[in-house]
């Protein structure tokens, strides 16, 4: 038998194989790679160490503990809790270790996702490859996490590398799920490397033929991608002598943080090559790479139609995401990062610039769970961008470019179309904190050589901090974007734009920031309605309300703005107007300014930036542009009355557009409102939703409803709006507002919570007014996304009978009001978020509220915790002292053994609200403040639920915090929705007396 330290012999009868298994499907996600910070070892000083390693444990012959993750006789440990940026040591331990050689890693995604924009945790391995002891049957491997510093969970899987007799039966993969937690001192920035296919490379039979495509991610401790150019070293480039070759020394890391490079086969093998990685800011990342002729083949064939810029890769497996990657990824972009396999491929488009031809690398892998691997294809093909439909931004000068200073873009464009004008943008959402100007804008594009130019100044001003822009340019010729002929077609281009601080930067001007933009974007459709609008904030960004914007428009004459009386900011600072020219030239142009009396001088005016706006004949469309489709009740609405919105948002292919951002807004901005603050993020479907109202006064008539959203492959914003009118609810049916008395925990559970019985309901009145006032109410339940809701349920205030149902709605109760108010309680049978709805029999204008509510179940049997300590309490007479000095009082939750595991999820209610959410071991320094004014006068109940051992992690919640509460006397009327920070609560005594606080428990799940 070979030593297991020395490499593969291929005439030795040594095999690499993967073996089948039934394993749960992993969602897709490149695999972050496996490599090391320190000096990885050899295969033989790894086996030296393992077999250490297994002399340590106690016994004749060295098993795995109970403890353990694993599968098919390869057993994995521990599972952590391990910090992220440092190396931790997982051992491992093959049952038929005679018959193995050695074990190879991979890992799965992180979890949770990562946020939108944010690439999430890189986990690298120390060596890709453990060799197994030939007297133990152990090993270990050091693993270790990068990107944000918050906790995630990864699952980790080890392959068999066998020797294969005939008769052998090679085991399963093994895996384990990690947990990683944040650490106290992260560094400021990291880099991670990772590979679409997992070690060992398949350097094939003619190993010169076989290429690999790398990647390295660069984020800041935020988990926030950063950019800049990537040194790669420790492998060469162009070198005969090397095991690998590198495709390029530097690579940048783009908007998204990532970079990619390609690694070419030099060689039939490779083990231990070294490979490193370096950000400009010194963030480094380490490992070492192993090849082989008899690793894993590709087994997704990948074509490529130079006609429709398209490629398709054939895959077995349907419903499989094939993740899409390119070198250079500067010049390479796909249509999708992402695209599903239907009938056997799936297909993606590219758009590649650049000044001549070049080579460029494309990789298609899928996770597969069976193997524990991904498979994968690759592509090296030659692309010629002689003539490019596309609009090419280049930046004269040196990146970074210095904030606050102007600098020339130039755009080329040498496709068949004719260009004339060009529109220059940037997301206004990316970053809020910058304003980003052009100047000309639009610019003129002059005929040059067979190509057309165009240059325009960009200046970003801001907070004086390195910041990355991404520039949009779009053609505004009428036509030409959809013209028939594609070699005629004039298609937007985009570019990201790296900027500086400055040593000196300029003295902020004096007075407020009153900015403009267009929520409709850049061009306009003339003959129609567009919105505008204004941002008033004092220099540190607070924002000023309720201040009146004057505004004028100046160029095009036929340009008329929706009103010249001021319009008031709202809460944010915000005021809308709309602007719409009337003109039916191909293109014309107007300029909207807005103004404001400083509040704080009267004698001065904060101006506005110039907002130069180009509008074009109406009619014309692009490709490419999304549709937003808005959902709004009819008209009349009323006046302070809430109702649920909708959009669902499509892209020109009509496939869901997710994780975009929605803005809406609406005209008049100071009347008419919406309850979820912007932007709201569409989901998986491409929906998002939201309430509106509108604010006390006359009736409304026209009021504009609209949503936006910034389209990054046109370079502007989709958009769409409606019109309603509101009018004053008329006063007979005597229904004044729906009160929320007991509101349970709003949550987003992965289980059952189950408090007491009681603590899942909540307490409702519906105050009753008018002349004569209704003598009974009707209580209906909808799901503001699905419809009628049947599972919940409606009690009395006492909660020991159901509420009767009514003869003509059987979903429908009805109540009897006594002394002015309707008391009850609701429930429900499961999870539900819905809209509660009183109304007098015959009318359809009453009162609404959204409630959140958990499901209803008994008591799980579980250990009794320790109770709750308030450390004021008077335990001889069970009172609490109320002093005249202070607000509130101090609740401790135990963390006495065994039940002060302080990682546990904990929430923390008296009299059935929440005042505590996050985990015991986080709760504040000498316990969580609770306001007095949550007291009732007697009865009051202390209740702390905590996911031990048994239930598994059921409660996930936002950083530890206290919830502020008000006092208020029971009864008033809420019209709109009720807000979790500010609840009203029962008038208390007068301070310095006392209250009974009887019933104090605690109860687990």
């Amino acid at each position: 038998m070979n030593d297991p330290s020395d490499e593969p012999d291929p005439c030795s009868g040594i095999e690499i194989q993967e073996e089948d298994a039934k394993m749960t499907q992993v969602p897709n996600k490149p695999p972050r790679g496996s490599g090391t910070k320190d000096q990885p070892e050899t295969a033989r000083a790894s086996e030296q160490n393992a077999s250490k390693a297994a002399a340590e444990t106690s016994g004749d012959k060295q098993r795995a503990p109970t403890n353990v993750s694993g599968g098919g006789g390869i057993h994995i440990w521990p599972a952590g809790p391990l910090k992220l940026y440092e190396w931790n040591e997982l051992t491992v331990q093959v049952d038929d270790y005679k018959n193995i050689n050695s074990l190879v890693w991979s890992t799965g995604p992180d979890e949770p996702a990562p946020a939108e924009g944010q690439p999430g945790h890189t986990f690298m391995f120390d060596n890709a490859k453990t060799i197994v002891s030939l007297e133990t049957g152990m090993g270990t491997v050091k693993i270790m996490a990068v990107g944000p510093n918050t906790g995630t969970k990864v699952t980790v899987y080890a392959r068999a590398v066998y020797i294969h007799p005939p008769d052998y039966t090679p085991p399963l993969p093994g895996s384990i799920d990690l947990q990683f937690i944040e650490v106290d001192n992260p560094p400021e920035s990291s880099l991670g490397i990772f590979f679409p296919e997992c070690p060992p490379f398949w350097t094939g039979t003619n190993y010169e033929d076989t290429d690999h495509l790398i990647g390295a991610v660069y984020v800041d401790k935020n988990g926030m991608p950063l950019s800049g150019e990537i040194e790669w070293g420790g492998i060469p480039v162009g070198a005969s002598w090397s095991y690998f070759n590198l495709a390029s020394k530097y690579t940048p890391a783009l908007q998204d943080g990532i970079t990619t490079n390609c690694l070419l086969a030099t060689n039939s093998s490779g083990y231990g090559t070294p490979l490193w990685v370096v950000a400009p800011d010194g963030a480094r990342a380490d490992i070492r790479l192993d090849g082989t002729f008899l690793g894993s083949p590709p087994s997704i064939i990948i074509d490529w139609d130079a006609s429709q810029n398209q490629l398709t890769a054939h895959y077995s497996v349907d419903g499989a995401d094939i993740l899409w990657e390119a070198y250079p990824g500067d010049q390479v972009t796909f249509t999708k990062r992402t695209t599903p396999v239907t009938n056997g491929s799936t297909q993606n488009t590219i758009k590649y610039t650049g000044d001549k031809p070049f080579i460029a690398y494309i990789s298609a892998s899928t996770f597969n769970p069976q193997k524990a691997t991904r498979d994968y294809g690759t592509l090296r093909f030659e692309l010629t961008p002689s003539q490019s439909n596309e609009i090419v931004i280049t930046v004269e000068g040196d990146e970074p470019l210095p904030l606050y200073t102007d600098a020339w873009l130039d755009g080329t464009y040498s496709g068949g179309g004719a260009l004339d004008q060009v529109v220059w943008s940037v997301d206004p959402g990316a970053d809020p904190a910058y304003t980003v100007t052009f100047d000309p804008n639009p610019s003129q594009a002059t005929p040059d050589s067979g190509k057309y130019t165009t240059r325009t100044q960009i200046k970003v001003e801001g907070p004086n901090d390195p910041a990355d822009v991404t520039v949009y340019a779009r053609s505004i010729n009428p036509g030409d974007e959809t013209n028939a002929d594609a070699s005629k077609r004039i298609l937007p281009g985009n570019r990201s734009v790296s900027f500086k601080a400055v040593t000196q930067p300029p003295i902020p001007a004096d007075g407020n920031s009153l900015a403009l933009t267009s929520l409709d974007g850049n061009p306009l459709q003339s003959l129609q309605t567009h919105l505008i609008q204004a941002t008033y904030t004092q220099p540190d960004g607070t924002p000023l309300a309720n201040q009146p914007v004057t505004w004028s428009v100046a160029g095009d004459p036929k340009a008329v703005l929706t009103t010249t009386t001021p319009t008031y900011t709202d809460k944010d600072g915000v005021a809308i107007n709309g602007v719409q020219c009337n003109s039916t030239a191909a293109l014309t142009t107007a300029t909207v300014k807005a103004s404001a009396q400083n509040p704080f001088a009267s004698s001065k005016t904060d101006e506005s930036n110039d907002l130069v706006l180009t509008f074009q004949k109406s009619g014309v469309s692009f490709p490419d542009g999304g549709k937003l489709t808005l959902k709004v009740p009819p008209s009349p609405l009323a006046i302070g009355q809430t109702y649920p919105v909708s959009v669902r948002y499509r892209a020109s292919d009509n496939s869901a557009l997710a994780n975009r951002k929605i803005i809406w807004s609406a005209l008049p901005s100071d009347r008419v409102q919406f309850v979820d603050p912007n932007p709201t993020t569409t989901d998986a479907s491409g929906s998002s939703s939201n309430q509106v109202y509108c604010t006390a006064g006359t009736d409304l008539l026209g009021a504009i409803l609209h949503v936006s959203a910034f389209n990054p492959d046109t370079g502007s914003n989709d958009f769409q709006r409606t019109t309603r009118s509101f009018e004053t609810a008329p006063p007979p049916s005597g229904l004044l507002g729906v009160q929320i008395d007991k509101p349970l925990a709003r949550t987003n559970l992965t289980g059952q919570l189950r408090p007491t019985l009681e603590a899942q309901i909540i307490q409702c009145h519906v105050q009753v007014g008018g002349s004569p006032p209704p003598t009974t109410i009707l209580l209906t339940t909808t799901n503001p996304d699905l419809g009628t809701t049947t599972w919940v349920k409606m009690y009395t205030a006492d909660g020991t009978q159901e509420l009767a149902r009514d003869g003509q709605n059987p979903d429908a109760y009805t109540i009897q009001p006594v002394g002015g108010v309707a008391s009850f309680r609701i429930a429900s049978g499961r999870m539900a978020d819905i809209m509660l709805n009183a109304n007098a029999p015959g009318r359809s204008d009453g009162p609404s509220a959204r409630l959140a509510l958990a499901l209803v179940s008994d008591l799980v049997t579980s250990p009794q915790l320790p109770p709750p300590v308030i450390p004021e309490l008077d335990k001889s007479a069970n009172n609490l002292p109320i002093p005249t000095d202070r607000p509130s009082f101090k609740v401790i939750i135990p963390t006495s053994s065994p039940y002060g595991l302080g990682t546990f999820d904990t929430v923390l209610l008296l009299n059935e609200r929440v005042i505590y959410e996050g985990t015991i071991g986080g709760q504040p320094e000498g316990g969580i403040d609770v306001a007095y004014a949550a007291l009732k006068s007697s009865g009051n109940t202390l209740v702390y639920l905590s996911s031990q051992e048994s239930s598994g992690s059921v409660w996930q919640s936002p950083q530890p915090t206290s919830r502020p509460f008000k006092a208020g006397p029971i009864g008033n009327a809420q019209t709109g929705p009720q807000t979790v920070g500010d609840l009203e609560a029962p008038t208390i005594q007068v301070p310095g007396s006392t209250i009974a606080a009887k019933d104090i428990a605690s109860q687990t799940m």
